[in-house]
């Protein structure tokens, strides 16, 4: 990730972001906002089912041009995945709906 998961950036994005997404992130406390930066530091980063995928250079720049928030979030998801089935099904579907999202 280009930036770095701090407390500061998170809310700058969900700033940004404006709309329901902000809302959802001012509703979290100080302990949920907490949790959920550790969350994406943690298991934030591209598992290797996507980075496999990514080896298609279209894939790769849609990748690319998705919001560094957006894309953690998938991440992280992918990476909470108990099997590689599921990691490996994850991963396909972040490539198809990580570029419709917005922030």
């Amino acid at each position: 990730m280009p930036i770095a998961m701090t407390l500061a950036n998170v809310s700058a994005a969900f700033e940004a972001a404006g709309g329901e997404r902000k809302r959802n992130w001012d509703k979290l406390d100080d302990r949920g906002k907490a949790a959920y930066v550790r969350r994406l530091r943690e298991r934030g980063h591209e598992p290797e089912e996507l980075l496999a995928l990514l080896k298609n250079g279209a894939a790769a720049q849609n990748w690319a041009a998705v919001h560094w928030l957006v894309r953690a979030e998938f991440c992280a998801s992918i990476n909470e995945a108990r099997t590689g089935f599921m990691r490996r099904r994850r991963a396909a579907a972040a490539l198809r709906h990580a570029p419709k999202e917005d922030v």
